[in-house]
């Protein structure tokens, strides 16, 4: 699936789930060039994301910005750790978004 049906298929996942923030593994892009994409498909977005290494990997977290703000944040090679606060309800959670590698000496440092 080339970069721009994969851009229509989560611009639609957008439209038809009204998510308030989606997670994405095996992105397979650089870090900027997810957050790019990320702002032409979902408008009133933030986002974050840990670049593919090679052709394999790559994580991106993107949310509604105007209901979540980022406190905190901590980034790996393999993962990304969003402290955010529900701008309604003043609610503090922790998003971990995950892409665990599949050769094993990589394994072990995630």
């Amino acid at each position: 699936m080339g970069s721009k049906a994969k851009e229509e298929a989560i611009r639609n996942l957008i439209r038809t789930e009204t998510l308030d923030i989606l997670l994405v593994q095996e992105t397979k892009l650089e870090d900027t060039v997810f957050l790019h994409s990320s702002k032409k498909i979902w408008y009133k977005s933030e986002a974050r994301a840990i670049s593919a290494r090679g052709a394999s990997g790559g994580i991106g977290t993107v949310w509604n910005m105007s209901k979540f703000v980022v406190l905190y944040e901590v980034r790996n090679t393999h993962w990304l750790l969003l402290k955010m606060q529900n701008l309604a309800t003043k609610e503090i959670f922790c998003l971990y978004n995950v892409y665990s590698p599949t050769i094993a000496a990589d394994k072990k440092n995630c």
